[in-house]
């Protein structure tokens, strides 16, 4: 095990710990408290960002528990034959997810008084994702019998495929547009729950790494058909026939933030695949850890950005772009300040990680410390791209930008990862946040400058 430092070094970095986690945890609280203070809704937007605060802990708390048993126990070329799938398996989540998590949440949160309008939108997106899933099966397995590498990893990847299915099933966007998000935290704990119980129970030895994708998706199934249920009682959603047309309104309404969805999905989990193809098991393990820990880290922010789309969708109903675009700029400059303070922290706490995982080594560490901005340039993205560029009607505009910076990413992966490696992925990955940064910053400066500009916006039904 790498471990940076024993006796009096060791209780110097424990106290830093300690005291680099009061810091952040008193960022945080002044982050929360100025927001409610911004948005005028400040009881409801309070309230769904601490359940989803507790949905991302429970997310969180999962790996905490899970990922370094999975690392010890199946090595980490074990583990890396694992990354490796689940981020084939996020391609065709991404696919079935198709924006509506966005498109539908806006719909669902201005049209949340009329339970009719909100059924034909469930019943929609419902039967687009039943077809997207059909198509999603047979590209697995054409994929499966034509390149090599996915069938070596057939079967993990066929076990995989109920993490789609249960996704699709969540309707997570219902929950965020009529801003009930505790039900979305009730249904992860039963998820997340099944998950680590399971993997603690039958996850023995490095020959059991296939019975982690069994496990997975019993809980994301699970998750889906229990959240099925509370929408029914809760919303009194039926299912009927929307009818095509209306079933094509949310296909051409969805079609750019799906185009932006598999961009981003493109540079966020392309680079362990191209690792996949140039490389050893071991090496996508060395990266996926990393990739891991950090994106842990960065999903402490994200529910204050979840918890404030429909927020905003309903200011931007009420109100002009010009106003609401103030409001995205006086948040976006709290946020700033607190994940850059975090970014720092993290990146200064690197070398700790080998405290709590036997796999990490200084390799390892030098990914974390390479991946860190995307802790600050990944949220600052989706704040100012999605709640505030998509809210504003600018979908065409943030869906090239994404495309722009994942093919940044591809391009220098491809070239980094020939020389580098896994090295190489970690600093691809990292500039091509940077580059997706600079392009929505210039926008929303663009739009702060011109207060006659206004966005062609989206309709509804």
């Amino acid at each position: 095990m790498y471990c940076p430092g024993r006796g009096s070094q060791e209780r110097l970095k424990l106290c830093a710990i300690r005291i680099s986690l009061s810091s952040l945890s008193k960022i945080y609280i002044y982050l929360i408290h100025t927001i409610k203070q911004t948005i005028k809704k400040r009881g409801v937007v309070l309230q769904n960002i601490t359940s989803l605060f507790l949905f991302q802990g429970i997310n969180y708390l999962s790996p905490i528990l899970t990922l370094p048993y999975l690392i010890a126990t199946l090595g980490a070329e074990k583990y890396g034959f694992i990354a490796f799938s689940q981020a084939i398996t996020q391609y065709l989540i991404v696919f079935t997810e198709y924006g509506f998590n966005l498109t539908a949440t806006k719909k669902i949160s201005v049209n949340r008084a009329n339970p009719k309008v909100i059924s034909r939108i469930f019943s929609s997106v419902l039967i687009i994702k039943a077809a997207l899933i059909t198509i999603s099966l047979l590209s697995l397995i054409t994929a499966i019998n034509i390149i090599e590498q996915l069938n070596q990893l057939q079967e993990i990847l066929l076990y995989y495929f109920g993490m789609v299915v249960g996704q699709a099933l969540f309707p997570i966007w219902l929950f965020q547009g009529m801003e009930k998000m505790k039900y979305i935290t009730i249904v992860n704990v039963v998820s997340k729950g099944i998950f680590i119980i399971l993997v603690f129970f039958l996850v023995k030895a490095p020959e059991d790494y296939k019975l982690v994708p069994l496990i997975t998706s019993a809980g994301f199934v699970s998750a889906g058909l229990f959240s099925l249920i509370i929408a029914h009682k809760e919303f009194k959603v039926s299912f009927s026939w929307p009818g095509v047309k209306e079933i094509m309104i949310h296909l051409r309404e969805g079609w750019h933030i799906f185009i932006s969805s598999l961009a981003i999905s493109l540079y966020r989990n392309t680079n362990l695949v191209i690792l996949g193809f140039m490389s050893s098991g071991l090496v996508v393990g060395y990266f996926s850890i990393a990739e891991k820990i950090t994106k842990l880290v960065q999903s402490l922010i994200n529910p204050v950005s979840q918890a404030l789309y429909p927020s905003f969708s309903l200011k931007l109903a009420k109100e002009n772009n010009s106003a609401a675009t103030k409001t995205l700029l006086h948040i976006t400059k709290l946020y700033f300040i607190g994940l850059l303070a975090l970014t720092a922290i993290f990146f200064a706490l690197a070398p700790l990680a080998g405290y709590f995982i036997d796999e990490i080594n200084e390799r390892v560490i030098l990914n974390i410390k390479i991946l860190s901005p995307i802790i600050l340039f990944g949220s600052l993205n989706y704040l100012i791209g999605v709640v505030g560029l998509v809210n504003l009607g600018y979908e065409k505009y943030f869906s090239s930008t994404v495309m722009i910076s994942g093919a940044v990413n591809i391009a220098l992966c491809c070239i980094l990862v020939y020389i580098l490696q896994d090295i190489g992925a970690a600093i691809a990955l990292s500039l091509a946040e940077f580059t997706l940064f600079c392009l929505v910053v210039y926008k929303l400066r663009a739009l702060s400058q011109n207060k006659n500009e206004r966005s062609s916006g989206n309709s509804y039904l």
